[in-house]
């Protein structure tokens, strides 16, 4: 049986378990990583970090950054952020291991990253034992 491990600040989990980073997701995202994903792991454990505060604080930035340096996807919904968090979206986005929602054609984001999504088609399914 699998393990999903909702994990918010402070909480860090050290373990082998795919890692995936939700930055202020919406609640069809959710439903969609529920539905379409992890419906997918009964033998495998699944860490997800959610980060969705709408109020600036530097010690959970500093967590959020220090997950998302680690973990294996990073997921953020740009059209969902708040006006602090906005200085620190092309920092994530340009990570390799970022992938970015926007429903806006003419996103300047697309100049630093490539790995716009549309849905979450490019998460990794497990691998079936023959």
């Amino acid at each position: 049986m699998n393990k999903i491990n909702i994990v918010t600040y402070p909480d860090i989990l050290h373990n082998n378990a795919l890692s995936i980073v939700l930055v202020f997701p919406t609640r069809e995202l959710l439903t969609s990583l529920q539905d379409e994903f992890l419906k997918n792991f009964s033998e495998e454990d699944v860490n997800l970090y959610l980060f969705d505060r709408l109020e600036y604080n530097k010690e959970e930035i500093n967590w959020l950054l220090t997950i998302a340096k680690s973990a294996d996807f990073t997921i953020i919904d740009t059209d969902n952020t708040v006006p602090y968090f906005r200085d620190l979206l092309g920092y994530l986005i340009a990570r390799q291991n970022t992938y970015w929602f926007s429903k806006t054609d003419n996103s300047i984001y697309k100049h630093l990253s490539t790995n716009q999504v549309y849905d979450l088609d490019f998460l990794p399914l497990p691998k079936k034992d023959d």
